[in-house]
């Protein structure tokens, strides 16, 4: 992680896909919180060094030298603690970029034991369990971190800087909390009582460099005619679902399948924590934001979607699908939003389908399941199933199907378009093979996709063609 004065928070720049800043407290919080991080990489662990932010000589009491929250901030020295004045008088702005490099500062002295780790392009994920135990994740395999955290108060200073950084707080009453480190990874905490062998922290790192669609074929996670189908399934505005277990690259996929959008398109980018990095000119990024300690505001999913049905969007990409917004996407898709995206946590296009209806029905809309089935048959045209072999670590593309609405029994009816040989879930090194099951959408794939090398079932539908 580089260093504190080389940083400027979003707010200074505009949304940059490599920084994590969150304003989910208020300004006299965060000033608090601040502090309270500023204090603690100077004093360690000491207690009467530092107060919480509701106590006294919080930013609270700083803020009443003033009046108001939205008014001048003074920063002074307060407190046997004997802090430095950190500001003078300073506008809003200006005490939101002070106190993200505090924080900023805080965070990457606390989490000295793993910054080696944090700057190691080939490591994908940190996995913290305890002081000791820290693994790493490299090219799909897990393998342990030589190196740990002092003590275990080290470690606990480290979990609280990472919680306050992203606006939020780690307490026995919130055991869990999803967080963000200034370079945009993911982070999520669990400490005691909700986690019996003590404070875990894992760690999804993000990756600076842009995976495109061609790096994916290159590694071997697709082939280029099953490319040539889904560029033409995205062009040609299908929904499609990406569907794979936890850390299989739905994410990864889902971006790079973002390059096949026009131009001139305006998407509308939905998700829980920020990840995705749609490489074209028009994208609103929106981000659920959590109510505060007092249950105040807060903007989940599901709102976020409603929203943007109202923000004239061309392409709708909602992240990840989780609950009962699963029902807003599918009523979007079958009434004029075509071309959307997600991912889901699923094991076969099957699985995908059900997993849809699922969180559909966690919405506080009562829809019997024949007619609920029959909305997602008409919703999703394509899943694209997503594996990740243990043996080898490879996170390659298993099948792409095409769902093509209910049989006379109420089930989907999915056909494999592209199948990996053999059982796909354990032939890491299978051929990724034509089924010779023609797309619907062929005819209509052939002329988007003029001038591109054709692939098997292009030459299909074009001989089908010539000899009608």
């Amino acid at each position: 992680m580089d260093g504190a004065e080389a940083r400027e928070p979003p707010s200074a720049r505009g949304r940059d896909h490599g920084v994590a800043w969150r304003s989910g407290l208020s300004l006299s919080d965060r000033l608090g919180l601040a502090l309270q991080s500023f204090r603690r990489e100077n004093h360690g662990n000491d207690e009467q060094h530092f107060d919480t932010c509701t106590g006294p000589h919080s930013a609270d009491d700083v803020l009443s030298d003033r009046g108001s929250d939205d008014g001048d901030i003074v920063w002074h020295e307060h407190g046997s603690g004997g802090d430095a004045a950190l500001m003078k008088a300073v506008s809003d702005d200006a005490a939101e970029q002070a106190t993200f490099q505090v924080l900023t500062r805080a965070l990457d002295k606390l989490l000295g034991p793993i910054r080696f780790l944090l700057e190691d392009p080939s490591v994908s994920e940190i996995l913290i369990n305890g002081t000791s135990d820290i693994f790493v994740e490299r090219r799909g395999k897990l393998e342990r971190a030589d190196t740990r955290f002092a003590s275990r108060e080290d470690l606990e200073s480290a979990a609280r800087s990472i919680a306050q950084f992203s606006g939020k707080r780690l307490t026995p009453e919130e055991p869990s909390v999803e967080a963000r480190l200034p370079d945009g990874s993911r982070v999520q905490m669990i400490q005691p009582p909700a986690a019996r062998t003590g404070l875990c922290i894992s760690i999804r790192r993000f990756l600076k460099e842009h995976r495109s669609i061609r790096d994916l074929v290159t590694q071997g996670s697709l082939t280029e005619e099953s490319l040539t189908l889904l560029q033409a399934a995205v062009g040609l505005q299908k929904n499609v679902i990406i569907s794979g277990g936890t850390g299989t690259g739905k994410t990864t996929m889902l971006n790079a399948l973002s390059e096949a959008f026009a131009d001139h398109e305006r998407i509308i980018v939905i998700e829980d924590t920020s990840e995705l990095q749609i490489r074209k000119e028009h994208v609103v990024y929106l981000e659920v934001t959590k109510p505060d300690r007092f249950g105040r505001g807060g903007a989940s999913i599901r709102d976020l979607f409603r929203s943007s049905l109202r923000m004239r969007p061309d392409r709708i990409i909602v992240g990840e699908c989780r609950g009962g917004e699963a029902l807003d996407m599918i009523q979007a898709m079958t009434s004029g939003h075509s071309g959307s995206l997600s991912t889901v946590h699923a094991n076969t296009p099957y699985d995908a389908l059900h997993r849809l209806e699922t969180l559909a029905l966690m919405s506080d809309i009562d829809m019997p399941l024949r007619p609920l089935r029959a909305q997602i048959a008409s919703a999703v045209d394509v899943v694209v199933q997503i594996a990740r072999f243990k043996r080898t670590g490879r996170r390659r593309v298993i099948e792409i199907s095409e769902i093509k609405g209910l049989n006379e029994d109420g089930q989907y009816i999915v056909e494999s378009i592209y199948k990996l040989e053999g059982d796909g879930h354990s032939n890491s090194d299978g051929a990724l093979l034509w089924t010779g099951v023609v797309p619907s959408f062929a005819a209509d794939a052939v002329e988007e996709l003029q001038g591109a090398e054709r692939s098997e079932w292009m030459k299909t539908e074009a001989a089908t063609r010539e000899t009608a």
